[in-house]
Formats: C-alpha cells, sequence, structure tokens
C-alpha cells in the first residue's frame, strides 16, 4: 500500500551515502590534520616533497563522497599539471588506496571529470580544471573545491573559486588550497592576518618520511640557501618570489590605528608635503597619498579606479585633494616619464598641466632605477633606518 509522505525502499536507496575506507593513520601528521579539518578554507603549505597532491587529491575524493551527489572541482595550474600530474594520482589512489577499490569513470566533456560510483544512485563528481583556462571556472556552482599548487595560480582565480561554493544543499562546504609557500599573497591570507574560515597547516618536507636522500640532496643542491626556507623548510619567506620588498611584514609595518581621523585629510598636516606615490598601470591603478613624519611614512587614502587612464586619476586625486594649499611631490613609477597611459602625453606631462609637481619635479623622481628604488624602499622597512633621500 502506497501512504502518501512514507518513505519508501526506493528512496532510501537513493539516499544512501557511498561509504570510503579511508585509513586516515597512513598519512603523515600535518597531512592527517588538513585532511580531517572542517574550516571551510584550509591549506596544506609545505616544502617540495612533503605530500601536497597526494593529500589534495585524497581531500578531493572524500568531499565528493561527501557532497555526493553535488559536484565539486580541483583546479590545478595548467592542462598538462591535470594529465601529467592530477589524473594518474586519482587513478592510484582510487585503484589502491581503499580496501575495496573506488570504481570510477574518466570522461572528457570536453573538461575531464571523474565520477565516483557511476553505477550508484548518487554518484561522486570530481570535475577538473586549469588555472590557465579561468573561463572554464565561470558559472559554477559548486559544493566544494580545491586547488593543487595554488602558488602558480593567480590570486583573483582563488577570490573566485571561492565565491563559487555556494550549493545550499552541501553536506560539507569546503575550498581548500595545498602548495608551496613561495608567494606572498598566501601568507596575506593564512598567516599574516587569516580571516574567519582559514586555517593554515604548514610542513617541511622533512617530515616526508618516504622521500629520499638523494631527493633533499637535490632539492638543496638547486636552489639558494634563502629558497630552501620555503622549498623544504614549508616556511613563508617574506618577499617569496613576489615581492619587491622582503623586509616589509604586515605585524610590523602595517598599524590599524593612523594618525589620520576617519573623516579623512582634515589631519594631514599642511607644514608638510603630501606625497603621491603613483604605479601608472590600467586595471587597476593605484595611487596612494602619504606624509612622511618623523622617519615613518604614513599612507592616509588609497585612489583605486579600474580600467582607467591617467587623466581620470588626476580627476580623481583633485576631487579630493584639489584644496590642499601644502605641497605635494609625486613620486612616480621608473618609466613614467617615457611610458604612458594614453596616446599623446607622457604621464608626467598631464600631472604638470594638472598643476601637481610641486617641489622636486616628478620627472626627476621617476629616472631612479627599479633597482635603485627597491633597495630604498628594503631599507625603510629594515630596523634603525629613519629616512631615505629620494622616493620609493
Amino acid at each position: 500500500m502506497y501512504i502518501r509522505g512514507a518513505r519508501t525502499e526506493r528512496s532510501n536507496r537513493r539516499d544512501r551515502k557511498n561509504k570510503l575506507a579511508i585509513n586516515v593513520y597512513s598519512l603523515l601528521p600535518t597531512q592527517r590534520a588538513f585532511f580531517e579539518s572542517e574550516a571551510r578554507h584550509p591549506a596544506y603549505i609545505g616544502g617540495y616533497g612533503s605530500g601536497k597532491t597526494h593529500v589534495a587529491c585524497l581531500k578531493a575524493i572524500a568531499l565528493a563522497a561527501d557532497n555526493s551527489p553535488m559536484p565539486g572541482v580541483l583546479v590545478e595550474p595548467t592542462s598538462s599539471n591535470l594529465r601529467d600530474i592530477a589524473i594518474p594520482m586519482f587513478q592510484e589512489l582510487l585503484e589502491n588506496e581503499f580496501n575495496p577499490s573506488v570504481p570510477y569513470k574518466l570522461l572528457y566533456s570536453p573538461y575531464p571529470n571523474l565520477t565516483l560510483f557511476p553505477k550508484s544512485r548518487n554518484p561522486a563528481h570530481i570535475w577538473l580544471r586549469s588555472g590557465d583556462k579561468p573561463e572554464s571556472l565561470k558559472g559554477l556552482n559548486l559544493a566544494w573545491a580545491g586547488v593543487d599548487e595554488v602558488a602558480r595560480i593567480k590570486q583573483e582565480i582563488w577570490g573566485v573559486l571561492a565565491s563559487r561554493v555556494r550549493l545550499a544543499d552541501a553536506r560539507k562546504k569546503q575550498c581548500f588550497a595545498v602548495g608551496t609557500p613561495e608567494e606572498y599573497w598566501l601568507a596575506e591570507y593564512w598567516a599574516d592576518d587569516p580571516q574567519e574560515g582559514y586555517e593554515l597547516f604548514q610542513t617541511s618536507s622533512y617530515e616526508n618520511t618516504y622521500l629520499a636522500d638523494e631527493d633533499l640532496r637535490s632539492i638543496r643542491q638547486s636552489h639558494s640557501e634563502e629558497d630552501l626556507e620555503w622549498a623544504l623548510g614549508g616556511k613563508f619567506v617574506r618577499g617569496g618570489k613576489g615581492r619587491a620588498y622582503k623586509a616589509f611584514t604586515r605585524a610590523t609595518h602595517h598599524r590599524a590605528a593612523s594618525p589620520f581621523d576617519p573623516q579623512g585629510r582634515e589631519r594631514l598636516l599642511p607644514a608638510l608635503p603630501l606625497c603621491l606615490l603613483c604605479d601608472f598601470n590600467i586595471d587597476p591603478c593605484v595611487w596612494l597619498v602619504a606624509q612622511h613624519r618623523g622617519g615613518v611614512i604614513y599612507v592616509a587614502d588609497e585612489i583605486v579606479l579600474r580600467d582607467t587612464d591617467t587623466s581620470e586619476m588626476i580627476g580623481a586625486f583633485m576631487e579630493k585633494y584639489g584644496r590642499w594649499l601644502g605641497n605635494t611631490i609625486v613620486f612616480g613609477d621608473a618609466a613614467g616619464k617615457t611610458r604612458t597611459t594614453t596616446a599623446s602625453k607622457s604621464d608626467y606631462e598631464l600631472m604638470r598641466a594638472a598643476g601637481q609637481s610641486g617641489g622636486k619635479g616628478p620627472g626627476e623622481r621617476g629616472k631612479r632605477p627599479v633597482e635603485e628604488r627597491r633597495r630604498d624602499g628594503q631599507a625603510v622597512c629594515s630596523p634603525g633606518m629613519q629616512d631615505v633621500n629620494g622616493g620609493l
């Protein structure tokens, strides 16, 4: 007899979860802690050979099973990484890591997709995508997501991917990352000032007892002493590969409290010049307004426009600071005199025409070589240095 609203044997079978027998004790200690994390954004950061791809694929399999039949995605930096590293690792794990082994199908349509338990009523789905084709990530609605070799993808891709994990009925929403610590933006997300839901699991290559001594020796021989801190030690190196000023740390040089009041420029001192720090990019273009007081550079304001040019940036600056009675010194990038974001005039010519070339001319500032300015920036961030001639 059929009763409306009653759960039938068929519906019970449909709701059954696919079970995985995972031996977490076979994982390295940091791998296991990362694998078992319930945080929304856990990250496994380690040196070469610390088992990053292994635990990334294992966590992807577990999340796919937990959230079946809702899909998730694992992103690799390139298509060749998918073909040569991720897919063979998934096949090795599914066939040999579990007892019994996990049935699966690998299909291309056009991107590779793994379906686990394909004959069950709740198959688990792992979509595989590459970071060099960000268009493949647009429009996805996901229960979970992960990134392997996160240091090799653009920071913007991480932001896009994290926003796609939003299926309301997902049982375990996670967007995880694994990789080496060589890019400074990773430290900003997970170490320096982590937001709620960001949890860091950091390890060195030496924790992997399965890594042969000759492999460690080869890594040592191919890296400088400084690079070994991240390549083997798994530590965030201030500067890493992506930062020009390696002495800068957010904890030391970023202050929540400012000498400027919340309303803006009323507390800027007219007796001191404004420092307008210009990087003549187009998308985005970022200018900073600062003052140099007693050996300390205080940044009071930031002007950011996307898909813009120098004329529009000048207009945005003049709107806020056009009535400034004091002097203004422009510190532009090293190529600002010759390269322009417009077609006819140089960036500095436009700024002079707007009356923003107080003090020493901006063209004179722009002649300083990039490496020389980088060394000065290092000195500003280093302990004991109070003043630097020129500009950053």
